[in-house]
């Protein structure tokens, strides 16, 4: 709720409430089992291939109004309802992941309205399985780091939410420029990533991730720079803290569908 408290004007202590209208700001956290979704996060998607497996290159949009999605919530019990968010673009978003475990993903979004629905359809089956921490694979400027404990790749779109209309949501939201940063935690064998941190040097980061042949999610960070911590430890195995802030972004998903 969106509201501003109001001296009243004839001097009593009190203070009158004046609305304005709802800002909705929904949020997901979920495990993906294919690239799909991302285009969403993106903005536009190029699909190629006559037969399987497809590839799908997922870009930065130029426009600046993305895709919008909608979605269903539901609450399940004894008076089962839910609240469907309309308008929804993706604010930011983060896919992250630890040693043995899977690939998360949190989104957060900007939309346009809520309202409450009594009617829910059937939620649809899962399709594959969740990308887990042991299928990536990190290449840093042309090397490869098998041994990774963990990380994240994050954007934000920074939107602009336009004016309000007369039922008191906004109507819509504007993007303006992307951040991209991402998060490493990889095992220190070697001077090298100091190295290109205090080189000040440019250099591309891909982040793969390997379910099968021909089934594959790989995160591409164009125009990186380093940031690196390489603490010393007398008791742990040294690792190393790899910030990265990224120009530009790349997903290309490969697998069975057709087209997203």
């Amino acid at each position: 709720m969106v509201a501003e408290p109001v001296a009243l004007a004839w001097g009593a202590r009190q203070k009158r409430i004046i609305t304005y209208g709802v800002d909705v700001s929904p949020s997901i956290t979920f495990l993906p089992t294919g690239g799909s979704f991302f285009k969403y996060a993106l903005g536009q998607v190029s699909n190629t291939g006559a037969e399987p497996p497809y590839t799908h290159e997922i870009t930065v949009a130029p426009s600046l109004r993305l895709p919008s999605i909608t979605i269903l919530e539901h609450r399940i019990g004894e008076q089962s309802h839910g609240f469907r968010y309309s308008g929804c673009l993706v604010e930011s978003f983060e896919a992250s992941w630890e040693a043995d475990g899977p690939l998360e993903c949190t989104a957060e979004f900007a939309a346009r309205r809520m309202e409450l629905v009594s009617q829910l359809p059937q939620a649809p089956q899962q399709l594959g399985q969740p990308y887990k921490a042991s299928h990536a694979q990190i290449i840093l400027d042309g090397q490869s780091y098998p041994l990774a404990a963990g990380g994240s790749i994050s954007l934000s779109n920074n939107h602009v939410a336009l004016p309000r209309g007369a039922d008191g949501y906004v109507q819509g939201h504007v993007a303006s420029s992307i951040d991209i940063e991402a998060s490493l935690r990889i095992y220190y064998t070697s001077p090298d990533l100091v190295a290109l941190m205090l080189g000040g040097e440019v250099f591309e980061v891909q982040i793969r991730f390997v379910r099968a042949e021909g089934d594959t999610l790989e995160f591409r960070l164009l125009g990186c720079v380093a940031s690196v911590e390489a603490p010393l430890s007398a008791e742990d195995t040294p690792v190393q803290e790899v910030s990265l802030k990224a120009e530009d972004i790349k997903i290309v998903a490969v697998d069975g569908q057709p087209s997203y």
